[in-house]
């Protein structure tokens, strides 16, 4: 998994303008504000990808001679709701976060920057690690629920 995370950071670096001009419209950040988040999701992708090479069963022996492996399996399904004010870049941190460790993320992104959420999602289709399941339309906004698993 963490090859796939380090080219979705790749692959959100390869869009960083389209990202930029995303954010600005959605959110009315600065274009300067609106740069320095698509480089915080960067950032959070490389972070948690090399984060997950210290997550290797660890060997512990006791004083008395037993000895035990402490493993870090994945916990299972997480949620993520994400604001309107970082839908980039909390959005692809609360996501890769534990996807790199196994776990399902579903993700509600916010119903005031979907464009951005949509994006996002593509690309994480890219790395051939997750599928979308479905966008519904609710109250004529456009709801992103975007579900991610381990394949």
């Amino acid at each position: 998994m963490r090859d796939k995370i380090l080219e979705l950071a790749d692959l959100i670096d390869q869009h960083r303008y389209q990202f930029i001009k995303l954010i600005v419209e959605e959110t009315g950040k600065t274009i300067v504000d609106a740069d320095g988040e698509v480089r915080e999701a960067i950032d959070f992708c490389r972070f948690y990808a090399n984060e997950s090479l210290s997550l290797v069963p660890v060997e512990h022996r006791s004083v008395s001679g037993e000895s035990s492996i402490t493993y870090y399996p994945p916990r299972g399904h997480w949620l993520t709701i994400n604001p309107w004010n970082f839908p980039l870049a909390i959005l692809i941190g609360q996501t890769v976060a534990p996807l790199v460790v196994g776990n399902c993320v579903t993700i509600k992104a916010s119903d005031k920057t979907p464009k951005t959420a949509i994006l996002a999602h593509e690309l994480m289709q890219r790395t051939g690690r997750v599928r979308r399941r479905d966008y519904t339309l609710h109250r004529r906004d456009l709801w992103s629920e975007l579900f991610y698993h381990r394949q």
